[in-house]
């Protein structure tokens, strides 16, 4: 939508998209333009993605630099190339060459009156139409259009216009639909707490707390047998529903996976995620599909796991040897392979996201590897506990067992670590690591990749 100021002014202030591909820097453009006179200049733009070929830059390159006109064209940096020799300077005395110009602003100028020359394209297009500028492609020239559609643009935007009234009857529209639907769910609540699938007896205040029992999935097995292929518990305030169908499971994360993306906010995730900001704990939106974007293609893009092959190798090939050392001499000896896997999976982790090792022989930082073996060893600890608070929230507050505590011990030792590691990297960006790679990305877009989310990412 074009900006009010250039239409009907009756918002002052809305005078751009708010969005830019380019760094916007328009004093330029407004200088010249402001030496011309009036209708006496061509502005050229085809547009932030169309190229041209050579022999076309030239024809008109030629046909702008002859003509009586003086003209401001806008050339990206990647078409330059494809410009005549000698071109700019024998035109300098008329033209303007720049690689962006405020578009909206060139176009309501009192000097460009005679002639946009332009692919057409659709915001192009519309916002010469709303300016009444005529516009020139290889086939066209559209003048009395152009003064058509700029008085039909105004007319629909004035008070009281077609698209005024539009704008109202939707506005009002979704008003009404919202209203519905908050009456609608508020109607249905009780449908859907009656509609839930068969469930054993359950006591106040815990729900089923009390059958959970272990081994847990002998358990729900039991309790499958008993209430079929899908029943409903209640874990204090929390309610689940079991699944042991594979078609219904099958349903459940095909036609319903959306339904089903997000996860319940544990003190766990809390503490030791970044308040849920991780991909593993945030809520199903935009942050969860850009920071599944960056896991597909700066993570698991077969470009970056091809670059890091020779790290796998070479972790494969320490661990072949430590085997071979158990069992020199033709001594056949029996070996715990589950820790051994254990170590090769963390330093082949570990070395993509930091370039670091911190198990087996060939540590390096002997004291930076015994506290990531902590910290490791207390994630795993606190992740298979379950805080009672997080199933009966008026127990969160008493914290009873002293989970909350240690989580949060836990979550300020991982801070720390994590911040070195960021810190480290900031200080030396040619190694090809995870962490170097987001804060590439930082210095693009510093607001949006603060060092909470590099830490929770890599974390």
């Amino acid at each position: 939508m074009i900006p009010s100021f250039y239409l009907d002014k009756q918002l002052e202030d809305d005078k751009e998209y708010g969005l830019s591909l380019f760094n916007p820097n328009p004093d330029g453009c407004n200088e010249w333009l402001d030496s011309k006179e009036t209708g006496l200049v061509v502005y050229v733009s085809f547009g932030s993605m169309a190229a041209l070929g050579e022999e076309q830059m030239a024809e008109i390159a030629w046909g702008l630099k002859r003509s009586a006109c003086c003209f401001l064209w806008v050339v990206r940096e990647s078409e330059r190339k494809k410009l005549p020799s000698n071109f700019v300077e024998e035109s300098s005395k008329k033209s303007l060459l720049v690689t962006w110009s405020p578009q909206l602003e060139v176009l309501a100028h009192k000097s460009v009156v005679g002639c946009f020359m332009t692919h057409c394209g659709w915001n192009s297009t519309l916002e010469a139409l709303s300016l009444g500028v005529p516009m020139v492609n290889q086939q066209m020239q559209s003048r009395r259009n152009s003064e058509k559609w700029m008085k039909l643009a105004k007319t629909a935007v004035d008070e009281g216009g077609s698209s005024e009234k539009n704008i109202t009857e939707f506005a009002a529209e979704l008003a009404r639909k919202f209203h519905e639907t908050k009456d609608s769910r508020k109607r249905n609540q009780g449908k859907m707490i009656s509609n839930l699938p068969p469930s054993p007896f359950a006591l106040p205040i815990i729900g089923h707390l009390h059958l959970l029992k272990q081994p847990i999935q002998r358990t729900l097995h039991s309790l499958s047998e008993k209430h079929g292929p899908i029943f409903s518990l209640k874990l204090g305030s929390r309610l689940a529903v079991v699944i042991s169908s594979p078609s219904a499971v099958e349903e459940c994360f095909t036609k319903n996976d959306i339904v089903l993306a997000n996860r319940p906010h544990f003190s766990v995730s809390k503490y030791l995620n970044y308040n849920n900001t991780t991909m593993g704990t945030v809520e199903y939106g935009d942050h969860w599909r850009n920071l599944r974007r960056i896991n597909a293609l700066e993570i698991f893009s077969s470009p970056r796991l091809t670059s890091l092959f020779s790290i796998r190798r070479e972790e494969v090939m320490v661990l072949l040897r430590r085997l071979h050392g158990v069992s020199k001499h033709g001594n056949y000896a029996k070996v715990e392979l589950r820790s051994m896997l254990l170590d090769l999976t963390s330093n082949i982790i570990m070395r993509m996201v930091a370039g670091k090792r911190y198990y087996g022989v060939d540590v390096k930082e002997i004291d930076e590897a015994r506290i990531f073996r902590e910290i490791l060893e207390e994630l795993f600890a606190y992740i298979s506990m379950i805080n009672v608070g997080d199933l009966i929230p008026m127990l969160q507050w008493v914290d009873i067992t002293g989970h909350l505590k240690k989580l949060d011990r836990l979550s300020k030792k991982m801070d720390v670590f994590l911040q070195g590691l960021v810190d480290e990297h900031r200080d030396d960006r040619d190694r090809n690591t995870m962490i170097n790679r987001f804060l590439a990305l930082q210095e693009e877009q510093p607001e949006y990749y603060t060092d909470d989310i590099i830490k929770g990412h890599v974390g």
